[in-house]
């Protein structure tokens, strides 16, 4: 048998004559061009990410885009040494595909795509360009019809907000400019199709060919979602990054095909509620456990906190989650007067339906005491609970959880408080485990069916059953 020695020097043998060969002969760069299309030169120096539907899609797109940049591109003229029988001229220099991917959270994904080249008539550089969502859990694009609201504001609301910021950015003032500007953010679905979803914000895309000969480049404008909530139909769920320590992304979910309502696939659904809020610290906290199981919940707040912190209402909304009434002045409704339990209920809708663009479509009572009179004059349905945990008595936490864990069933609607720490605390509990017993959490509206044109007027409910 050959010595160890002996294989060892053949196997350095080996690897200095394969990094030879691989220094006199590396591999194939990629073509400067990738291909033709009627006559044109086109480079795509990347490729789309994602699986096969996702890259079928924007593949497709692409090949419009080339079409589409090619296909009104004049002819260059024909050098004196070339003759036209064997030598067609060619109708522009190299056309650049850019492909950009970016994935804001798991399960959703947008493209730029950009083409650009300089035309050989020497009128310079023109561009086209496109943009596309795509959702992975529905294996589809997303349309700008998914994202927004479909009510007469919504739209408006865009359009006003997208209008003054492409102004800005576009650093527009002659009337022309304004004229174009006008027209491509009037409010029309059309105008707003090429849009990327991102982490934070929409980000709508302007090219060109949408503002006139004065625009050279494709504008870009972020709208927060924070700032349009009234107008936005998808949801977005924010965890704390382990890195950062920032608020990160968890996911963006598209409305599927039950529009306001869920599948019923079968498994217990209870609804958790949380009143008296919102609090600064503890209501966000609450939203983020949400927002890591990917679970919805109801808030019912009170006029003195909704004063304190509107803002955390639109968080509410934004991740997915629903707001109930709690009455403006959390008084026991039995000890008013029909025309102050009514005032009062109608304060929080108001406020709620102005900070959110949505009016809660039940009365959750102060203490749960209610009466015909307060049904009457509530114009609303009544939902109290079927589980109290107590937790506004001061228990600990793992007394709250245990207490929810025994005695939730399925219709159950739970009653929390997210103005104490022990809710929050106990939340982690209460999630994880009856997750694991295979329970899925809804809001109150989606339990019990409101919110559609069918919706009751009047009532009483308790849970589900």
């Amino acid at each position: 048998m050959p010595k160890l020695s002996t294989l060892l020097s053949a196997c350095v043998v080996g690897l200095y004559v394969i990094v030879c060969l691989a220094v006199c002969f590396p591999a194939p760069v990629k073509a400067a061009v990738d291909g033709y299309l009627d006559g044109v030169p086109v480079q795509m120096p990347g490729e789309p990410d994602g699986d096969f539907a996702m890259r079928a899609v924007a593949f497709s797109r692409i090949e419009d885009l080339k079409t589409r940049y090619v296909t009104p591109l004049p002819q260059a003229p024909l050098p004196y040494d070339l003759n036209p029988a064997t030598d067609p001229p060619a109708r522009s220099s190299a056309v650049v595909v850019d492909v950009t991917s970016f994935q804001p959270c798991p399960g959703i994904i947008s493209y730029r795509l950009t083409a650009t080249g300089a035309a050989a008539d020497g009128s310079g550089v023109s561009q086209q360009f496109d943009a596309l969502v795509w959702d992975m859990e529905s294996e589809r694009c997303v349309d700008i019809s998914d994202v927004l609201r479909d009510t007469p504001t919504a739209l408006q609301q865009v359009s006003r907000l997208a209008r003054m910021r492409l102004i800005a950015a576009a650093g527009a003032a002659g009337p022309e400019e304004l004229a174009a500007i006008g027209q491509a953010t009037e409010p029309h679905l059309g105008n707003f199709q090429l849009f990327a979803l991102d982490g934070d914000a929409i980000v709508f895309y302007f090219p060109p060919e949408n503002l006139g000969v004065w625009a050279a480049e494709t504008f870009a404008v972020r709208i927060p979602y924070l700032e349009i909530v009234e107008a936005l139909d998808i949801s977005v769920g924010y965890v704390t990054s382990p890195l950062t320590g920032g608020l990160e992304c968890a996911y963006i979910r598209v409305p599927g095909a039950v529009p306001g309502g869920v599948v019923d696939d079968g498994r217990p659904t209870i609804a958790l509620t949380f009143d008296d809020g919102p609090h600064t610290e503890y209501t966000r906290r609450v939203l983020e456990e949400l927002s890591k199981r990917r679970v919805v919940a109801t808030f019912c707040p009170i006029g003195i906190h909704v004063r304190r912190c509107p803002e955390v209402l639109r968080e509410i909304v934004l991740q997915g989650s629903e707001i109930g009434n709690h009455t403006w002045s959390h008084q026991i409704l039995t000890r008013l007067t029909p025309d102050l339990i009514a005032a009062d209920v109608e304060q929080l809708q108001q406020r709620v339906e102005a900070l959110t663009g949505r009016r809660p479509t039940f009365l959750r009572p102060p203490g749960g005491s209610y009466n015909n009179t307060v049904i009457a004059a509530a114009r609303l349905p009544v939902v109290c609970w079927s589980v109290d945990p107590k937790d506004w008595q001061g228990v600990d936490a793992a007394t709250v959880a245990a207490h929810i864990i025994e005695h939730a069933r399925d219709g159950d609607i739970i009653l929390q408080h997210d103005t104490h720490a022990t809710s929050y605390e106990a939340l982690n509990l209460v999630l994880d485990e009856l997750i694991a017993r295979g329970f899925r959490f809804v809001t109150v509206s989606q339990l019990l069916g409101f919110g559609g044109p069918d919706s009751p007027q009047s009532g009483v409910w308790r849970s589900r059953g």
